[in-house]
């Protein structure tokens, strides 16, 4: 691995910018953001013979101005484009995330949020020759 540059987020040293991964073959297997320790921003994964696997994106909905405001769990969510393809390179699904959350209610009081990811739009799957097999829409 590559990338760790020891900064303090918090009281703990966490990864922080781009980190990369590769296989022992020495090809490239992912590209990946961190903030903080956190997943956040574009992640790209690769077969080993250096085609796309997926293309992702993360968010942290409790950020704002770069700041932590909470922490609600050690994970952020998909948001955003994801691209899923063949080992031939040819886009296998493609379709949208959105990052969503329900109030923890307790006696009429808002004590936090339970957040996830919901696919959102029309995802689309495709045949390993790009023809369209199966279309879902989600509501947002």
């Amino acid at each position: 691995m590559e990338g760790y540059d020891g900064h303090p987020c918090g009281w703990m040293l966490e990864k922080n910018g781009i980190w990369t991964e590769k296989y022992e073959s020495g090809a490239l297997k992912s590209i990946e953001t961190f903030k903080c320790g956190y997943k956040k921003g574009q992640c790209i994964y690769y077969f080993e013979n250096g085609n796309r696997q997926r293309v992702e994106n993360y968010d942290a909905p409790y950020f704002e101005n770069d700041t932590i405001l909470c922490y609600p769990t050690r994970n952020t969510y998909l948001t955003g484009p994801f691209l899923e393809y063949y080992e031939s390179g040819a886009i296998k699904i493609l379709g949208e995330y959105a990052i969503r959350y329900e109030p923890i209610l307790k006696n009429g009081m808002t004590l936090g949020c339970n957040f996830y990811s919901k696919k959102v739009g029309t995802w689309k799957t495709f045949d390993v020759h790009g023809k369209l097999i199966a279309s879902e829409v989600y509501g947002y």
